[in-house]
């Protein structure tokens, strides 16, 4: 008997430490996986055409490819480890970001898992706009990021909400006697 423990030790241990490290990854891409937002759809648009001089801006999309609108499904977006907010799906969020590499972070509030997460890597100039979708993708609900042109980005501006999300505050964990 403790030759297969041993054995399913030996067998289980790399696995549970690509799981350890991958959310450390994430974490680290992405934000605290504690925070949760709720977003209301605003139909003001800001302004977004040029950021502030020295800065740049990123502008992340959300579609869902299976024809599902609303927030009953939201993506959480985060560059370079900070949660710069939330969207609902035909929706979109921004932020100003430094000039400089980025790690722009996309994943699903209510799903745990790699394939709920994705990652794309950028190098951000001095005002510039970014333009990015994230895709959730068939019944498992896997998460895709794209960059987009300019002229795509533009064009989506005009057709989709801006979502703007508030983070909820964390409850604490209540021991029972």
């Amino acid at each position: 008997m403790k030759i297969l423990i041993k054995i399913a030790v030996f067998l289980l241990a790399p696995s549970l430490m690509a799981v350890g490290q991958t959310k450390v990854l994430v974490s680290q891409a992405c934000g605290p996986d504690s925070a949760r937002f709720s977003v209301r759809m605003v139909s003001s648009r800001p302004s977004l055409a040029t950021p502030p001089t020295s800065r740049a801006r990123v502008v992340v999309f959300a579609e869902d490819v299976n024809g599902l609108q609303g927030c009953w499904l939201l993506s959480r977006i985060g560059v370079d480890g900070h949660w710069i907010g939330a969207v609902c799906m035909q929706s979109y969020v921004s932020a100003e970001i430094e000039p400089g590499p980025h790690r722009l972070c996309a994943d699903l509030q209510q799903r745990r898992g790699l394939q709920h997460t994705a990652l794309y890597d950028f190098t951000a100039g001095s005002d510039k706009v970014y333009y990015f979708r994230v895709e959730v993708l068939g019944g498992q609900f896997n998460v895709h990021l794209t960059a987009l042109n300019d002229a795509e980005g533009r064009l989506l501006l005009l057709t989709r909400t801006h979502s703007v999300a508030s983070q909820e505050p964390v409850k604490p964990k209540i021991k029972e006697h």
